[in-house]
C-alpha cells in the first residue's frame, strides 16, 4: 500500500510519539473488530514530520489521530531548564494541521502506553521483556518486539514507533471513537495476529 497515494487509502488513524528531535509514527486502517497496522515510521526533525502529516491530512483519509500529551514532571524541572520544548511544539503543530482538516485528535498520557503494551499481548503479539525509563517515571514489563516490527516494516524499530504503537493500541480498544468499541455484532475471540500483504492484522 503507498500511503503516499489518495486513491490507496481507507480510513485510517495515526497515532503519533513526539519526542524532542524524534518522532515515532504507526498508521492502522481500523475495522469493525480488529485493525490492520498499515505502517510505521520513524522521523528525523519537526519538518519532516509535519510536512508528512499535512500530506496524509490532506487526503481525507484520516478519521483520527493519536498524540502523547507532554507534562513537564516536576522532578525534571532542573534538567529541563532553558529548554524551548521542542515536543510541544510538534504537538502544537500537528493539532493546528489536524483542526485545519477537521480531523479530531485524541490526546493521551504516557502512562496509557502500559495499557496499550498489555492489550497487544493479550491479543497475541510479539512482545520483548524490557526495563524502560529510569526513576519514578521507570517501567518494566512487555514491550513490542524490534525484530518484528524489522520483519514486518523494514524498519529498526526505535522506542518512539514502539511507544506510537502502544497508543494506537490503545485508542483501538478503549476509545469511544473506535469503531470496535462500537461494534455491536457478534462477539469475536482475539485473533491470532495475522500478516497479510496489507500490514498486520490485530
Amino acid at each position: 500500500m503507498r500511503l503516499d497515494d489518495p486513491r490507496d487509502w481507507p480510513q485510517q488513524v495515526v497515532a503519533i510519539d513526539p519526542g524532542d528531535s524524534h518522532h515515532g509514527v504507526v498508521m492502522a486502517k481500523v475495522l469493525p473488530d480488529s485493525c490492520l497496522i498499515t505502517g510505521a515510521w520513524e522521523f528525523s526533525g519537526d519538518e519532516e514530520l509535519w510536512d508528512r502529516f499535512a500530506l496524509w491530512s490532506r487526503t481525507g483519509g484520516l478519521m483520527n489521530v493519536v498524540l502523547e500529551e507532554y507534562g513537564l514532571y516536576p522532578w525534571m524541572g532542573r534538567q529541563q531548564g532553558f529548554s524551548n520544548f521542542p515536543t510541544p511544539q510538534v504537538i502544537g503543530a500537528i493539532r493546528y494541521i489536524a483542526r485545519q482538516h477537521n480531523i479530531p485528535v485524541t490526546m493521551q498520557k504516557a502512562a496509557d502506553k502500559k495499557v496499550g503494551r498489555k492489550l497487544a499481548e493479550k491479543r497475541g503479539v510479539p512482545m520483548t521483556l524490557r526495563s524502560l525509563g529510569s526513576g519514578k517515571g521507570a517501567y518494566k514489563g512487555p514491550d513490542f518486539d524490534a525484530k518484528w516490527l524489522k520483519d514486518l516494516y523494514g524498519i529498526k524499530s526505535s522506542q518512539h514507533v514502539r511507544d506510537a504503537l502502544a497508543h494506537l493500541v490503545h485508542w483501538v480498544w478503549t476509545s469511544p471513537e473506535a469503531p470496535a468499541r462500537r461494534y455491536t455484532g457478534a462477539p469475536h475471540a482475539p485473533p491470532t495476529p495475522e500478516r497479510t500483504a496489507q500490514g498486520w492484522v490485530l
